[in-house]
């Protein structure tokens, strides 16, 4: 973002600073219709850039719905990745108490409300 790049100049970006491929996640890749997944695909093969995706999901919810939310997103980024040809999809199941996200969230509100995050905040306190 810095340097201006769209995400379809990464591989080239990549290629031209001795990296052999480029990492997005779920969380980019969610914005992409079928034909910018296309696109990023054929930027990576032009540019001999190997490409990973890596999906964040939580396997661990107690709540039925929830569980299958978290399968379907898993299947959705499985089907984008066989579009973009990927070399490696990883997957993280994660774990409702210990989310990254939730953390991140927290400590972007306690930014917003300038209160510092304590070890009580986070979601780690909760098992």
């Amino acid at each position: 973002m810095q340097k201006g790049l769209s995400i379809f100049d990464l591989p080239e970006f990549a290629k031209k600073n001795g990296f052999e491929g480029i990492e997005i996640s779920d969380r980019e890749s969610l914005w992409f219709s079928e034909s910018s997944i296309q696109r990023l695909s054929q930027k990576c093969s032009q540019n001999n850039c190997g490409l990973i995706v890596d999906v964040n999901a939580d396997l661990c919810f107690s709540k039925h719905e929830l569980h299958i939310q978290e399968i379907k997103h898993i299947k959705r980024m499985i089907y984008m990745a066989n579009l973009l040809n990927v070399g490696l999809l990883r997957i993280c199941l994660g774990g409702q108490f210990i989310s990254i996200q939730n953390i991140l969230k927290k400590y972007r509100k306690s930014i917003a409300t300038n209160k510092p995050v304590t070890s009580s905040d986070t979601t780690l306190n909760k098992r």
